[in-house]
């Protein structure tokens, strides 16, 4: 079944609805833009949220794995952000006009990163977990090369590299402890 109201000038704003998944809202502006809904599906449900152009902007859902969100610029050159949870992890994305990824933070494993890229898609900075649970981070130029690096395992270890990937300078703790050696 479905249920419509109507605006005195003829737009249909409001329709209550029913759908293989369940039930649905949705509601549309004087103009007969759409603006909001709830709205079932065949796995939980989704909130949207338009503009008063009925683009949508941002979007509440169940996901395959647990809660989504995406938030996303008005205008043709706008940007989006993406949050998603489940069981295997989170990640936060932000994305540019095209979809490509910008930055992307994350935790999996009990393991967290954040990756930072420009716009030709190289990954320019990493940060996160290393394979021993310490930390790492990673400098690349324009092309992805790494530059730089540092990580915290066995005491620390700081390499800087040339655009070539050869080492021009490396510094290391040998001590494990606070102050080492």
């Amino acid at each position: 079944g479905q249920v419509d109201v109507w605006s005195k000038a003829g737009t249909n704003v409001v329709r209550l609805g029913s759908s293989a998944d369940g039930g649905d809202v949705a509601v549309w502006n004087a103009a007969g833009k759409p603006v909001g809904g709830l709205f079932a599906t065949a796995i939980g449900g989704r909130i949207e949220i338009g503009d008063a152009e009925g683009t949508t902007l941002a979007t509440l859902m169940r996901g395959e794995e647990g809660g989504a969100m995406f938030l996303n610029g008005a205008g043709a050159q706008a940007s989006s952000l993406r949050a998603e949870a489940g069981a295997a992890g989170s990640v936060i994305s932000m994305r540019r006009a095209d979809g490509s990824v910008g930055m992307l933070a994350g935790i999996a494993q009990g393991a967290g990163v954040l990756s930072m890229q420009n716009d030709a898609g190289k990954e320019i900075l990493f940060a996160g977990s290393a394979d021993d649970r310490t930390g790492t981070v990673r400098i690349a130029d324009a092309q992805g090369n790494e530059c730089a690096a540092l990580h915290a395992s066995e005491g620390g270890h700081l390499t800087v590299k040339d655009g070539a990937g050869a080492v021009v300078a490396a510094v290391s703790s040998a001590g494990a402890g606070k102050g080492g050696a």
